[in-house]
C-alpha cells in the first residue's frame, strides 16, 4: 500500500463515526454535485440550440409558410375575380358577387402584406443571403399586390383582351414570387433541419451525461458504503473475537487490538482496562489461594518445628552444663548449633507472621510523629545514614506493632542491600536511607528510598512474591508480609528501581476522612 493512501485510511479509522458518516455521504456527493455541473453545462448547450430553434428557425419557417399561403389565396381570390368580371360583362352575371370577390381580394392582400412584413420583420442574425432574400420575397409580394390593384382597376373600363392580358402580368408577378418564397423556403428548411439535428444531438448528450453520472454516483456510492462498513465492522469483528478469547482466559488478546482514535477506539480501550483488571484479580485470586494452601502447610509445619527446636535448644543448654569447664573444644560447635536453633526459630516465627491472619488493632495515628519516634528507636549500621523528610501532616488509622514491622523490613532491606560487600558505592554518594512523608489527595504517600545497588529488572516483578529472595540467607517472607500488612491496613505498596541507582518502596494509606486534600506529587529517588 502506498504511504499516501496507508495515511488517508489511518486518518479515516481515526475519525469519530459520526464524521466517517458524513464523509461518506460526501464521497457520495460529490460526483452527484458533479453530475449536477456538468448537466447545467450541456442543458445550456441544449437551451441555446433549443432558442436557436423556437425563436429563429421555426418562426422563419413559419412565415414562409403564411407568406407562401397568402399568396396562393390571393392568386385564387384574384383569378374569381377576373372569371367574374369577364362573365358578369358577357353573361350579365349579378355584380353583388363581383363586389364580394373583390372584399375577398382586399382580404387577401392585407394577409399577405402582413405575412411579409412578419418575415423581413425576422432576426437575421448577420446571415446576409437570408436577409436579402426576405427582403427580396416582401419586396415582390408588394410588387404583386401593387400590380393586382392596377389590373382591378381597370376592369370596369377595359376590353376583355387586356383583362386577360393583365391578369397574364400578374401571373408572371406572382411566379417570380413563388420562385423566390421557393429560394427561401430552401434556405429556411436546410437551416431548420441542421438546427433540429444539432438539438437532438445536445438532447441525446444530456441523457448520456444523466444516464452514465447515475451509473457513476450508485458506483461511487456503492464503493463508499463498502469502505465505510468494512472499515466500521472489521475492527468490532475483531474485538468480539477477542472478547470471545478473553471470556476463555485469553486476556492478552484484547491487548494485541489496534486502538484508533474513534469510539471503536474507546471500545477497545474499555474492554483492555477490562481485561487488564480481569487479568489482575484473576492472578490476585491465584496467589491469595496459593497463599492460603502455602499458610495452611507453614502452619502446620511451623508449629511441628517449635517442639524439635525447643528440645534442641534444651539439650544443648544440658550438653553445655556437662561439658563446662573440661576443655573439650567443642564450644565453637555448640555456638553454631545455638546460631542454627536461633535461625530457624526466626524462619519459624516468618512462617507463622505470614500465615497467620490477625485482626488489626488500629488507631488514629499521626503519622510524622510516629515515624520520627520509631526512628529513633530502630538502629541501622553505623555506615548507612537515615534521612527524614515528613511533610504530610496527617493522621491514618494505624496498628502501630504490626505496621511497625513493614517500616523495620524496608529499612533492614535497604541498608542489608548497600552493606553488601559484592557492592561498593560510587565515590560521590554516600549509603543514605531516606524516609518521606507527604499528602497527596486522599492518602499519605509513605516512601523508604535507597541509594544503593538498586534490583535488577528481571527480579523486580517478583519480589512480592512468597518464598522468593535474592539473599543468600531467608525464605523470602519479608516483602510478602509488608505488602500482606499494607494492604489489611487499606493501602497499596509499589516499588520503583534502576540498577546502580536505588530502589524505593512507595506505600498509599488512606487519611482520616475530613482532612484537606492536597495533590499528590511526583515522587522522587532519594540519592545522597
Amino acid at each position: 500500500m502506498v504511504p499516501g493512501k496507508r495515511s488517508l485510511l489511518t486518518g479515516f479509522d481515526n475519525a469519530r463515526i459520526r464524521n466517517k458518516v458524513l464523509a461518506g455521504f460526501a464521497a457520495v456527493a460529490l460526483p452527484l454535485v458533479a453530475l449536477a455541473v456538468v448537466t447545467l453545462l450541456v442543458s445550456g448547450s441544449v437551451r441555446h440550440h433549443f432558442n436557436d430553434f423556437s425563436v429563429r428557425q421555426l418562426p422563419q419557417q413559419m412565415a414562409v409558410n403564411d407568406v407562401q399561403t397568402s399568396t396562393l389565396r390571393l392568386l385564387g381570390s384574384f383569378n374569381r375575380l377576373v372569371s367574374a368580371t369577364l362573365g358578369t360583362r358577357y353573361a350579365a352575371g349579378d355584380a353583388v358577387a363581383t363586389d364580394d370577390l373583390r372584399s375577398d381580394v382586399t382580404q387577401a392582400k392585407a394577409a399577405l402584406a402582413a405575412a411579409a412584413d412578419r418575415l423581413a420583420a425576422l432576426p437575421s442574425q448577420g446571415e446576409t443571403r437570408e436577409y436579402s432574400t426576405r427582403t427580396q420575397v416582401r419586396f415582390v409580394a408588394l410588387s404583386v399586390m401593387t400590380q393586382i390593384d392596377a389590373a382591378i382597376a381597370t376592369f370596369d373600363t377595359a376590353m376583355p383582351n387586356e383583362i386577360l392580358k393583365r391578369a397574364d402580368d400578374v401571373q408572371t408577378k406572382a411566379d417570380s414570387l413563388n420562385e423566390w418564397i421557393g429560394q427561401l423556403n430552401d434556405i429556411t428548411s436546410g437551416s431548420l433541419g441542421t438546427a433540429a439535428g444539432t438539438l437532438a444531438a445536445r438532447i441525446g448528450d444530456l441523457g448520456s451525461v444523466a444516464v452514465g453520472g447515475i451509473v457513476l454516483a450508485i458506483v461511487v456510492a456503492f464503493a463508499v458504503a463498502m469502505l465505510t462498513a468494512n472499515r466500521i465492522a472489521r475492527p468490532i469483528q475483531s474485538l468480539r473475537q477477542a472478547a470471545v478469547r478473553m471470556g476463555d482466559g485469553d486476556f492478552a488478546s484484547v491487548e494485541g487490538e489496534r486502538r484508533t482514535a474513534d469510539e471503536i477506539g474507546d471500545l477497545i480501550g474499555a474492554f483492555q482496562e477490562t481485561a487488564r483488571k480481569l487479568s489482575e484479580s484473576q492472578d490476585k485470586l491465584a496467589r491469595n489461594e496459593r497463599l492460603s494452601a502455602l499458610g495452611q502447610i507453614a502452619g502446620s509445619v511451623s508449629h511441628e518445628l517449635r517442639n524439635p527446636l525447643g528440645t534442641i535448644r534444651n539439650s544443648m543448654g544440658i550438653v553445655r552444663q556437662l561439658t563446662g569447664g573440661k576443655s573439650l573444644g567443642i564450644e565453637r560447635a555448640l555456638d553454631r548449633i545455638d546460631r542454627s536453633v536461633e535461625r530457624c526459630n526466626v524462619i519459624v516465627s516468618d512462617i507463622l507472621e505470614f500465615s497467620r491472619v490477625q485482626e488489626l488493632n488500629r488507631e488514629a495515628t499521626s503519622i510524622d510523629a510516629w515515624l520520627g519516634d520509631m526512628l529513633d528507636e530502630h538502629e541501622v549500621h553505623s555506615a548507612v545514614a537515615v534521612r527524614r523528610e515528613l511533610a504530610a501532616d496527617a493522621a491514618v488509622m494505624l496498628d502501630r506493632t504490626r505496621f511497625r514491622q513493614v517500616l523495620v523490613n524496608l529499612i533492614d532491606n535497604a541498608a542489608q542491600a548497600m552493606m553488601d560487600p559484592q557492592w561498593e558505592p560510587p565515590a560521590d554518594r554516600r549509603r543514605t536511607i531516606t524516609v518521606r512523608t507527604e499528602a497527596a489527595g486522599p492518602h499519605v504517600r509513605l516512601s523508604v528510598a535507597d541509594s544503593g545497588p538498586g534490583i535488577p529488572a528481571d527480579k523486580l516483578g517478583k519480589i512480592f512474591e512468597p518464598l522468593f529472595t535474592t539473599k543468600a540467607k531467608g525464605v523470602g517472607l519479608g516483602l510478602p508480609t509488608v505488602r500482606k500488612l499494607v494492604e489489611q491496613h487499606g493501602g497499596t505498596i509499589d516499588v520503583e528501581s534502576k540498577e546502580g541507582e536505588g530502589t524505593m518502596f512507595t506505600v498509599w494509606l488512606p487519611r482520616q476522612p475530613g482532612q484537606a486534600d492536597v495533590e499528590p506529587a511526583s515522587p522522587m529517588l532519594a540519592t545522597a
